[in-house]
């Protein structure tokens, strides 16, 4: 078994996939696939960047304190500004969370000081051209564990 502690920058989150979130009063739980172990992470020997096995992140008296739907802009192929959304804030009450971003992107987990981080999550686009939804998911917690069993593939170069 492999751990680190608050080693959240030392991942990459390219294609990770929430499998299963879990908000309890313990914290919160993200069970995750296709988690790039960087190879500076501490729990790296091989010093070459692999996927972990199904990795359990679990965010230790985790609190979410906001959710933003995140903005963005539309430009036409000339570069002109044809629409822009700002930032939303959501409702934290307004859906089911843990149900929405299971089978979502992971797109990364990054520490805005010692007790808070604040998860990305973007939502699958069902339509090819269109744009996705995405939220920045900021989180009170003591620490951010993260555990898996075995290492995969080595990620390519491409």
């Amino acid at each position: 078994m492999f751990k680190t502690t608050n080693e959240t920058d030392k991942f990459r989150y390219d294609d990770c996939v929430i499998k299963k979130m879990i908000i309890d009063e313990v914290g919160i739980s993200l069970s995750v696939d296709a988690l790039i172990v960087k190879a500076d992470n501490s729990q790296n020997s091989n010093y070459t960047e692999s996927y972990a096995d199904t990795a359990e992140v679990e965010i230790k008296a985790g609190k979410i304190v906001n959710i933003i739907r995140d903005g963005y802009k539309v430009f036409d192929a000339n570069d002109v500004l044809l629409r822009e959304v700002p930032d939303e804030e959501v409702d934290i009450n307004s859906k089911k969370w843990n149900v929405l971003f299971e089978g979502q992107y992971l797109v990364g987990i990054n520490r805005t000081d010692e007790k808070k981080i604040v998860i990305i999550v973007e939502l699958m686009d069902e339509e090819s051209m269109g744009v996705s939804d995405s939220y920045s998911v900021s989180i009170e917690c003591e620490s951010v564990d993260i555990k898996w069993e075995r290492y995969l593939n080595r990620v390519s170069a491409y």
